[in-house]
C-alpha cells in the first residue's frame, strides 16, 4: 500500500542523479576533474594565465588568476593555533600587513572546518577543487528549485537548471577565484524570495554563511533581502512584524561573523579602495563574449579595464530572450498566456525583483555609465563612497541582473508555449550555446594537465636559509600580487616561514608604512638586520640594493641566487665554519 509513495521519491533521486550528471559533466569540461584530488596542487600553481581578457601573439590570456593566493593562505591558516581569536588570524602570512584567512579568501568556511582535522590530513591538502565541483551541482540544485515556480514538468526544469549551469559569469569564476564560485548562495537567495513562505532562519544563516565565503556576496543578498521585505510588505502589510526583524537581524550577524573571523583586524580606511570605477561594467557586456566564449558573436569590448565586469549572458541565452519578447507578445494578443505552475507568484513579484535587477545593474555599472567606448553619464557617488570603496568591484554586481534575466526569459517562455514546443525550443538554444562556447571548452580542458610546478627558486643554497631562519622580509613588502610574490611565497610556506609580503584582497596601510620605516631605519643605518629574518629586495631601483650591500657587515652574506637580491644576516660566519670543519 506505500507502492504511490515510492514514485515521486523515486522521481526526486532520478532527478538529483541527473543534476548531479549535467555538474559533472560542465566540470569535466571545463578541466575539472584533476582538481578533485585533495592532495594535487601543481594544478594550482602552474595556471597563473587564467582571467583576463587579452589577446598577445595569437594566444589568449587570462590575468589576476588567485588560486595560489588562496592556496597558500589555507597552508599557513592550517599551521596557526586551534583556538586564538579573532578564529581566522593568518599572522604569518602577511606579518605586519595583519593578514586574516578572509583577505586571501580562501573560503573561511571550508577553512575553519578542515583546520579541525588538520593532524589527519596530509602535508600536502587542497579543498578549493572539491569545493568547486560542489558549486557545480548547488548551481544545478537550485537553479531547478527555480524552474520549478514555473513548471513542473520534469525536462523543461532540466534544461533551465543547465542553461543556469552553463551561465559564463559562473564558470569564468569557477576557473579563477574559488571563492566567487559560490553563485549558488545568489540562487538560494533567489528561491528564498519566489517561495510562498518567509525564509526568517533561512535569510540569517545565509548571510552568515556568504560572510564566510565572499563579502562581496553581502550587498547582494542584502539588495534581495530588501526586495523579498518589500515584495511582502505589499502584498501583506502585516508581514512586516515578521520580515523587519530578519532584515535587521541578517546583515547584523554577517558583521559579527566578520568580527570573529577577523576582518576587523585592518582599519576601515584599509578596506577602502580607489578602484570602483576600472572595475564596472558596460551595457554592452552582456552581449560582449570577449575573445573566447563565441564562435558567432564578436568581441565588442577591448578596454581591459573593463576585465571584471565581464557579463555575457551566453548565445542561446541571446537567442531565447529575442525569441521570449516576440513569443509572449504574440500570446499576448492573441490572449493564449499560459499560467505559471506557483500561483502565488503575482506582478509584484515580477515588478519588485525587476526595480532591484536595474538597481544592481546600476551599481554594475558605476557612476560613470558607459556603452562601448562612449561614456555618456557621470554622477558623484555622494554618501555611498564609503560603500564604492568597499566593494570596488563594482561589476560583479551584474551578477543578480543576470540570473534575474533568466529567470524572465523563462518564465516568458513557460507562459508562452505549451510543453512540446519549450521544450524544443530549450533543447535547440542549449545545444546552439554548447557549440557556440567550444573554445571555452577547449581552452580550459587543458589546463590542468598534471605538469609539475618549477619555481624559479631553484638554487640548492635556498634550502640551507630556509632552514636556517624563521622569517622572510621582502624589501619592500606589498601587498598586491607582484611579480615575485608567488615563488617567494611557496619558498616561505614550505619552509614554515612567516613572510612580510603577500597577494592579499586587503591590507593594514598604517602597519605597511611602519614596516617601511623600519626597513628605511635599516638602510639609513639606524638599526642592524635582524638575525633570524632573511632579506630578499625586489625593490626596481638598484641603489636600494647598493645600499642594502652597505648595511651588511662581514659576517652578512649579500649575494643574488636566481635572480634574487639577497641578505642573510650572519651566514658568512655559518659558512666559514662548516668549511673550517672540514
Amino acid at each position: 500500500m506505500n507502492k504511490p509513495n515510492t514514485y515521486p521519491l523515486r522521481g526526486k533521486v532520478l532527478t538529483g542523479l541527473i543534476l548531479i550528471f549535467i555538474a559533472f559533466a560542465v566540470f569535466w569540461a571545463m578541466g575539472g576533474v584533476p582538481t578533485l584530488n585533495p592532495t594535487s596542487i601543481d594544478w594550482i600553481f602552474n595556471n597563473d594565465n587564467r582571467l583576463g581578457p587579452y589577446w598577445e601573439n595569437d594566444k589568449y590570456f587570462m590575468i589576476d588568476y588567485d588560486f595560489p593566493q588562496h592556496y597558500l593562505g589555507w597552508d599557513y591558516f592550517r599551521h596557526t593555533p586551534l583556538w586564538q581569536f579573532p578564529l581566522g588570524l593568518n599572522p604569518d602570512c602577511g606579518m605586519e600587513l595583519s593578514s586574516s584567512i578572509i583577505y586571501t579568501d580562501s573560503m573561511p568556511l571550508a577553512a575553519f572546518f578542515f583546520r579541525c582535522f588538520d593532524a589527519l590530513l596530509p602535508e600536502h591538502f587542497q579543498y578549493f577543487g572539491g569545493w568547486i565541483f560542489a558549486c557545480y551541482i548547488l548551481q544545478a540544485v537550485f537553479a531547478y528549485i527555480l524552474a520549478r515556480f514555473f513548471t513542473q514538468r520534469r525536462l523543461p526544469c532540466l534544461l533551465m537548471a543547465t542553461f543556469f549551469v552553463l551561465t559564463p559569469v559562473f564558470l569564468w569564476r569557477t576557473q579563477c577565484q574559488a571563492s566567487l564560485s559560490n553563485h549558488w548562495v545568489i540562487l538560494m537567495a533567489l528561491w528564498f524570495y519566489l517561495r510562498p513562505k518567509f525564509a526568517r532562519i533561512g535569510w540569517v544563516l545565509l548571510f552568515a554563511a556568504a560572510s564566510m565565503l565572499s563579502i562581496y556576496f553581502l550587498p547582494m543578498l542584502g539588495g534581495l533581502l530588501l526586495a523579498d521585505v518589500i515584495r511582502r510588505g505589499i502584498d501583506d502589510r502585516s508581514s512586516l512584524r515578521v520580515t523587519l526583524p530578519t532584515f535587521v537581524a541578517s546583515p547584523l550577524a554577517a558583521l559579527l561573523v566578520l568580527y570573529v573571523i577577523g576582518a576587523f583586524v585592518i582599519s576601515n580606511e584599509s578596506m577602502r579602495t580607489s578602484a570602483f570605477v576600472g572595475h564596472r561594467t558596460n551595457l554592452l557586456a552582456p552581449f560582449d563574449p570577449d575573445f573566447l566564449w563565441s564562435e558567432t558573436l564578436v568581441n565588442i569590448q577591448n578596454n581591459f579595464t573593463f576585465y571584471e565586469g565581464f557579463a555575457y549572458l551566453g548565445s542561446g541565452i541571446i537567442v531565447l530572450l529575442a525569441g521570449a519578447l516576440l513569443l509572449w507578445g504574440i500570446a499576448k494578443k492573441s490572449n493564449t498566456l499560459n499560467d505559471c505552475y506557483a500561483e502565488h507568484l503575482t506582478k509584484t513579484h515580477a515588478r519588485v525583483l525587476s526595480i532591484f535587477a536595474v538597481i544592481f545593474l546600476i551599481n554594475a555599472l558605476s557612476n560613470r555609465i558607459a556603452i562601448g567606448e562612449f561614456e555618456f553619464l557621470e554622477f558623484d557617488v555622494g554618501f555611498l563612497s564609503f560603500y564604492t570603496e568597499c566593494f570596488r568591484a563594482s561589476g560583479r554586481m551584474f551578477w543578480v541582473t543576470t540570473y534575474c534575466l533568466y529567470l524572465g526569459i523563462f518564465a516568458l517562455l513557460v507562459r508562452s508555449l505549451k510543453t512540446a514546443p519549450l521544450i524544443c525550443i530549450l533543447t535547440g538554444a542549449l545545444i546552439f550555446q554548447c557549440w557556440d562556447m567550444q573554445k571555452v571548452f577547449l581552452f580550459f580542458y587543458g589546463m590542468n594537465d598534471g605538469q609539475k610546478y618549477v619555481s624559479t627558486m631553484k638554487d640548492p643554497s635556498w634550502q640551507s636559509l630556509g632552514k636556517r631562519y624563521s622569517k622572510l622580509r621582502v624589501v619592500f613588502p606589498s601587498g598586491y600580487g607582484t611579480s615575485t610574490w608567488k615563488d617567494l611565497a611557496i619558498f616561505a610556506n614550505t619552509q614554515h616561514m612567516s613572510i612580510n609580503s603577500f597577494y592579499l584582497a586587503r591590507w593594514d596601510k598604517t602597519q605597511k608604512n611602519i614596516e617601511d620605516k623600519k626597513l628605511w631605519e635599516i638602510l639609513n643605518g639606524k638599526r642592524s638586520y635582524d638575525a633570524d629574518t632573511l632579506y630578499i629586495f625586489t625593490h626596481n631601483n638598484p641603489k636600494i640594493w647598493e645600499v642594502g650591500c652597505k648595511r651588511a657587515s662581514s659576517s652578512d652574506m649579500a649575494r643574488e641566487i636566481d635572480g634574487y637580491k639577497v641578505i642573510a644576516p650572519g651566514m658568512n660566519d655559518v659558512t666559514t665554519a662548516t668549511q673550517n670543519s672540514f
